[in-house]
């Protein structure tokens, strides 16, 4: 962020939408700053740094997990492909391969192209497959230290955010969803 202070003319993103859907000239190395899908961090660690150095930004936050527990399936997928014992999975019958689980390493490299796999499938194909995923991966629950890293921002996490006049908002769906496939 210190890099981009001194090197870019940081707009928050109205701002620049402003200015380009106008016409407007922007100002030298114009940038926006964004941040994907609401996660907590985005409160407990950029929130204090771009507080510090007065940056703005955008925060597009996926709402349907605002105050809760729950996590997106990607990131549940990711926790459970790193803390499975299986040592070889068949997804031959989702038509992806046979993957090699014996190295952190294989197991991030399986869950990335699983992930980009089931982002294709329609919604409720989708979640009849993360069901059969979870029974293969034979991980039982995530407990809440599993969950820590990759939960959302509450109520008033934003609140306190929009409230500094530096942090706007927009949406990024309740759920997470591939638009283009609802």
């Amino acid at each position: 962020m210190d890099y981009l202070k001194s090197n870019y003319t940081i707009l928050p993103l109205d701002t620049l939408i402003t200015q380009i859907n106008s016409g407007q000239p922007l100002p030298p190395n114009a940038v926006a700053i964004t941040f994907d899908d609401g996660f907590e961090n985005n409160f407990t660690r950029a929130f204090p740094i771009l507080q510090s150095l007065q940056i703005p930004a955008t925060i597009f936050v996926t709402t349907g997990y605002t105050d809760t527990k729950d996590i997106l399936w990607t990131d549940e997928l990711y926790l459970r492909f790193k803390k499975t014992v299986v040592e070889n999975l068949d997804l031959t019958d989702i038509g992806l391969k046979n993957y090699d689980l014996q190295t952190l390493s294989l197991k991030e490299q399986a869950h990335a192209e699983t992930v980009e796999h089931l982002k294709k499938l329609q919604p409720k194909e989708r979640l009849f497959q993360l069901d059969k995923l979870r029974e293969k991966l034979q991980v039982k629950e995530l407990d809440e230290t599993d969950k820590k890293e990759f939960l959302m921002l509450s109520r008033e996490q934003i609140g306190a955010m929009h409230s500094s006049s530096l942090i706007s908002f927009g949406a990024h769906s309740a759920h997470h969803e591939i638009l283009s496939r609802l």
